[in-house]
């Protein structure tokens, strides 16, 4: 399952709304999904958010949503933390004007993808100041499997894995 923002393009809902935003005083019930129980079954999704730091929010409560309707809700805390940090870094070091989240589960594992285009962004790695840097970092490590920054002709991506079974001491 794809799910886009409302509006064309992700630019925004019915006039005046900010993109990334729900219509009405409350987002839509997450409704179960009929292939959430079987093993195996594959899911996606992936939105386009603005990127001003207000919308650090609406993806938290986006990813929270999709975990609840994909019954992963166990992992909802980690993952809105992981997602956070991961669309602030690429905010704070590419200043582009929109931002994709994606996300994807099979076999035990939530993946969470922030890719970039070329065009948006000076040319060299993902950056950042160095004490912000370090402190994602922690928090990235401390809550996936793991993570990291993929570099292709097309741009780049920040992606992380986070088990969705409970963690074995």
């Amino acid at each position: 399952m794809t799910e886009h923002p409302p509006g064309a393009a992700g630019r925004g809902g019915a006039s005046g709304e900010e993109p990334g935003r729900f219509r009405g005083a409350r987002a839509p019930a997450a409704a179960p999904d009929a292939a959430a129980a079987r093993p195996g079954t594959r899911r996606f999704t992936a939105r386009l958010f603005t990127a001003a730091p207000a919308e650090l929010s609406a993806a938290r409560h986006f990813t929270a949503l999709t975990l609840r309707r994909w019954e992963l809700a166990a992992v909802s805390d980690d993952a809105r933390s992981v997602v956070s940090e991961l669309m602030a870094w690429a905010m704070a070091d590419t200043a582009p004007e929109s931002i994709w989240l994606g996300l994807a589960h099979h076999n035990a594992l939530l993946c969470v993808l922030v890719p970039r285009t070329t065009g948006h962004s000076p040319a060299g790695p993902w950056r950042g100041p160095a004490p912000a840097a370090r402190h994602r970092r922690h928090i990235i490590d401390t809550l996936t499997r793991e993570w990291g920054r993929t570099e292709a002709a097309e741009g780049a991506a920040l992606w992380a894995r986070i088990p969705t079974h409970p963690r074995q001491p």
